[in-house]
C-alpha cells in the first residue's frame, strides 16, 4: 500500500465509525423501549438470561459427570468381579 493511500483509507475508517456510531444514536433516540422495555431493563435481562444459563450447564455437567462417573465404577467392579 502507498504511503499516500493511508490518511485517505484512515478518513474512510473513521467515517464508518461515526456513522456507525451514528445510527446506534438515532435508533436510541427514536425508539427507547422495544415489546415494552427499555435498554437497561434489557440488559438486566440479558445478564440474568446468562446466569441461569451458566446455572443449568453447570447443574447438567454435574449430572452428566455424575452419571457416567458411576456407569464408570459400576463397568470397572464388574471387571474385578466385584458385581453382586
Amino acid at each position: 500500500m502507498k504511503a499516500q493511500q493511508m490518511p485517505q483509507r484512515i478518513a474512510d475508517a473513521a467515517a464508518v465509525t461515526s456513522l456507525s456510531g451514528t445510527g446506534v444514536a438515532i435508533v436510541s433516540a427514536v425508539q427507547p423501549e422495544f415489546l415494552g422495555l427499555t435498554l437497561v431493563q434489557w440488559q438486566i435481562a440479558g445478564i440474568v438470561g446468562g446466569l441461569l444459563v451458566a446455572v443449568a450447564g453447570a447443574a447438567l455437567n454435574l449430572a452428566l459427570n455424575f452419571y457416567f462417573k458411576r456407569k464408570h465404577l459400576e463397568l470397572e467392579m464388574q471387571k474385578a468381579g466385584l458385581s453382586d
